[in-house]
C-alpha cells in the first residue's frame, strides 16, 4: 500500500496495543483501517505510536484512499478545529499526517476553556 500523500510505501506498524495502523516510511503519516474507532483507541498511547514530525503535507487536496483508490474526504476535528485529516468516502479508513494523533490527544488551555464555556 502506498501513502496517499507522498506515495511512499506504507507498512503495518507493529505495536503492543493491538491497534491496526500502517505507517509511511517517508512522511510518517498513519493509516487507520478501523477509521475513527482506530484513531480513538490510539489516543491514550499517541506518543508511543505517532513518532513522526509533520512533513508539511496538510494542505494537499484531492488525495485517494490507499486501499480502494476512491476519493478521500477532508475532515476537521469537531473539538480541535485546527486538526484536519482525511477519511475514505467508502469507509476504508482514516489517514492522519505525522503529529496529528499526538495533537488530537492533547488540548491547549484555550481549547479546554472553550469546552467548558461551550465555545
Amino acid at each position: 500500500m502506498n501513502c496517499p500523500k507522498c506515495k511512499s510505501t506504507m507498512q503495518p506498524h507493529e505495536n503492543n496495543y493491538g491497534i491496526k495502523i500502517s505507517k509511511c516510511g517517508a512522511c510518517k503519516g498513519m493509516w487507520f483501517p478501523d477509521g475513527s474507532a482506530g484513531v480513538k483507541s490510539a489516543l491514550p498511547v499517541a506518543k508511543d505510536i505517532d513518532t513522526g514530525v509533520n512533513a508539511g503535507l496538510d494542505e494537499m487536496k484531492n488525495i485517494n484512499c490507499p486501499e480502494c483508490s476512491g476519493s478521500m474526504i477532508d475532515m476537521v476535528d469537531s473539538k480541535q478545529h485546527h486538526i484536519r485529516f482525511e477519511s475514505c468516502g467508502k469507509g476504508c479508513g482514516v489517514f492522519l499526517d505525522a503529529g496529528e494523533l499526538v495533537d488530537l490527544s492533547e488540548y491547549t488551555l484555550i481549547e479546554r476553556v472553550k469546552q467548558v464555556i461551550g465555545g
